[in-house]
């Protein structure tokens, strides 16, 4: 398979990177429990420690707290560009900067995967099946399927998760979203 080049921002060393858009949708979805930046590392409501703006706190990392808004801020960017190249090397097909910006603040919440055929990550998912086909409508649509989160074992549709696939799904499908 031949790799597209993409018309979306890069960084310095040329790699993918997302606007202020999808920085934007981060900071008001991936809050802490006191609103705006975790100072501290807390448990998310699907329980994972978590820190900044939406940062998982992976074995063996260590933060200084109470963290920065400066600090929380590096690392988000640090974070969703990370995100931003591996949703850049599955892409079959140019996408526009709002297209890859909801697409990239989707997999940094749900987390990318591996196109392994699998369904239930973003990178077996039915919306990156649907943009990869150029069906856009169907694409916008399919943010909405993605709300739920496991609580005390069950899986149930979150409100803020609700709230952000509609604002990804404009964003996507029209190059704006409200909050």
């Amino acid at each position: 398979m031949e790799k597209v080049t993409h018309s979306i921002l890069t960084n310095d060393d040329g790699s993918p990177s997302v606007s202020e858009l999808a920085l934007e949708i981060a900071k008001e979805f991936e809050q802490g429990p006191k609103g705006g930046h975790a100072e501290y590392v807390y448990i998310c409501p699907t329980g994972y420690p978590t820190i900044g703006w939406g940062h998982v706190v992976l074995k063996g990392e260590k933060f200084n707290e109470p963290m920065t808004r400066e600090e929380a801020d590096e690392l988000l960017l640090k974070d969703m560009n990370k995100t931003a190249a591996r949703v850049y090397n599955i892409l079959r097909r140019e996408p526009s900067q709002d297209q890859f910006d909801a697409l990239v603040s989707m997999a940094f919440n749900t987390g990318v995967g591996t196109k392994d055929g699998i369904k239930g990550d973003f990178a077996d998912s039915t919306l990156l099946s649907y943009y990869e086909q150029g069906k856009d409508q169907l694409a916008a649509a399919e943010f909405g399927k993605w709300v739920y989160g496991r609580v005390k074992g069950k899986m149930v549709a979150l409100a803020g998760l609700v709230r952000r696939r509609k604002a990804e799904a404009s964003l996507y499908a029209t190059g704006t979203f409200t909050l």
